[in-house]
């Protein structure tokens, strides 16, 4: 009885994958990848930066500064020494030179061996990416302190190579000034003149063409680089009517306190910030300034001051599939079939957007009252609706748990 009972079974099963493979070879099941996407409304604007900034006082050709790029610094920390008279001599390019190397060798010194090593080959790396992407100031200074990581394992070699600078500096001359940060903030030593026009300005009512005029002049640009104090930066666009429209929140007696918005700024990063219209101005000549605000990314923003962004009002997510993959029942409600491992599963689905040839869709969460069982079914089933997931566009009489290969 065991025998002709596995036997059957062996039978049954080899008649189901037997008629499988000869549907599939009768007529060949067409199967395309669906991949993740959004869609929505966005419009695209041009406007500029502000940030809450001062520019340090203090001729940058005879300075040598005591802090870089992107570093934080506290009130009353000093930035740079001047060394006035000395502008351009071989002594003074010497004391800049030197003077890197020694901050970079103090760093080192405060490391093990073994430390060094690991942060010599965590340089070399940071400094390749900084040279690719062509990050100039940054890849020098990496260069420093990759050469102080690699210059010796030995505490003695280390110490005895700032004597050695620190004595060379002594004879070569004395700073004549400092330049110390009046306020804690970031320092950054790109300047374009525009430090002067502070975010209170931008928030006041401003037509397009007052806003073009704040910009039109660029001011002073010397200085021994900048300070941009706290965290809250801002992009001051100019936009249509109806899009300032789309953009209002509650009014205001010269304007509107705008809404969230998701704005994509592509010189910065290829993912949109979190913003939100601080405010939006009244429309002239079919036109309005909109004021928008972030509070995280802010040093994305320290060497640009024009930029050009796209304002996404809508965006929804969900998997892009080819129009003829969607099927429909004696309801109207959509549905597509899913290859998975040997089957094919239905899975209900609502159109979210339709883009013409493509739309996109997301599983089907919502079911008329009675109809427990299959959206219980559905929920299960909407695991397999992902990226990558495999859509069956064509096959003979298929139907709900086909074996389909």
């Amino acid at each position: 009885m065991t025998k002709i009972t596995a036997a059957v079974l062996v039978l049954a099963v080899g008649t189901t994958f037997g008629i499988g493979l000869y549907n599939t070879l009768a007529e060949p099941v067409r199967i395309i990848r669906a991949y993740t996407r959004s869609a929505g409304e966005s419009a695209l604007v041009t406007g500029y930066i502000v940030r809450d900034e001062s520019v340090m006082p203090g001729n940058m050709s005879v300075a040598v500064l005591q802090t870089y790029d992107g570093a934080k610094v506290a009130s009353g920390e000093k930035l740079a020494d001047i060394y006035s008279g000395l502008e351009d001599s071989e002594s003074f390019l010497r004391i800049r030179q030197e003077h890197a190397r020694l901050e970079s060798l103090r760093a080192a010194e405060k490391l093990s061996g073994a430390e060094k090593r690991r942060s010599g080959g965590e340089g070399v790396l940071a400094l390749s990416s900084a040279l690719a992407e062509r990050r100039l100031p940054e890849a020098e200074r990496l260069s420093l302190d990759a050469e102080a990581l690699i210059f010796g394992t030995e505490q003695e070699d280390v110490a005895a190579e700032i004597a050695r600078i620190e004595t060379e500096l002594s004879s070569l001359g004395t700073p004549s000034g400092t330049v110390t940060a009046p306020r804690a903030g970031i320092y950054c030593a790109y300047v374009d003149g525009y430090e002067s026009i502070f975010p209170g300005r931008i928030l006041e009512e401003l037509t397009p063409t007052e806003l073009g005029m704040i910009f039109k002049n660029q001011g002073v640009t010397g200085g021994v680089g900048k300070l941009v104090y706290g965290i809250r930066w801002y992009f001051a666009a100019v936009v249509t009517e109806s899009e300032a429209e789309r953009l209002t929140g509650n009014e205001t007696s010269d304007g509107f306190i705008g809404k969230a918005v998701k704005v994509l700024i592509p010189r910065f990063r290829l993912e949109p910030y979190s913003m939100r219209a601080e405010r939006v101005g009244k429309a002239y000549g079919g036109y309005a300034v909109a004021v928008f605000s972030c509070g995280e990314f802010i040093s994305d923003t320290f060497a640009a001051r024009e930029v050009s962004g796209e304002v996404v009002f809508t965006d929804t997510p969900g998997l892009s599939i080819p129009k003829t993959a969607l099927r429909y029942d004696e309801d109207g409600g959509a549905y597509v079939y899913s290859a998975v491992v040997t089957r094919a599963l239905r899975i209900d689905v609502d159109v979210l957007y339709d883009n013409g040839e493509s739309v996109l869709v997301a599983a089907r969460t919502e079911y008329p009252e009675g109809q427990g069982a299959r959206a219980n079914t559905n929920a299960e089933r909407a695991a397999y609706l992902r990226d990558g997931a495999e859509i069956i566009l064509k096959a003979k009489d298929l139907y709900d748990g086909k074996v389909i290969r």
